[in-house]
């Protein structure tokens, strides 16, 4: 198998953030997460640009997944047909336009030295 990321960005709908917080965790990743090669997930929320002024994201939150496959047609193909029994985040506080992305790596994990550092330091 072979590892990859898929990226999904979306934005809780203005007002209804507890609801979309509470459908993303309790229900929408586990039903991502039951699709075949679909390891993993982690939710993040946007804080700031770069350099502090630069414009603000379309969507605000992101949830990254790691996935193993060798074929990332049939992985697409597996989680567009599991969405016609999910529930429509718009219905759960889910603001409007998703956009996702799978990702294959280029090269291998460089990990910082201060991080083999500070992990040697724990140990």
């Amino acid at each position: 198998m072979a590892p990859m990321t898929f990226l999904a960005f979306t934005s809780p709908a203005p007002g209804r953030e507890e609801e979309f917080h509470t459908w993303y965790r309790d229900q929408h990743l586990h039903e991502v997460l039951s699709v075949p090669g679909i390891l993993s997930a982690r939710r993040w929320e946007y804080r700031t640009s770069l350099d502090g002024t630069g414009p603000e994201p379309e969507h605000t939150h992101l949830v990254i997944y790691e996935v193993d496959t060798d074929d990332v047609e049939a992985t697409k193909a597996a989680l567009v047909a599991a969405q016609s029994g999910w529930q429509s985040g718009t219905e759960r506080g889910r603001g409007p336009g998703v956009q996702a992305w799978f990702f294959a790596p280029l090269g291998d994990l460089v990990v910082s030295p201060n991080a083999l550092a500070d992990a040697r330091a724990g140990s």
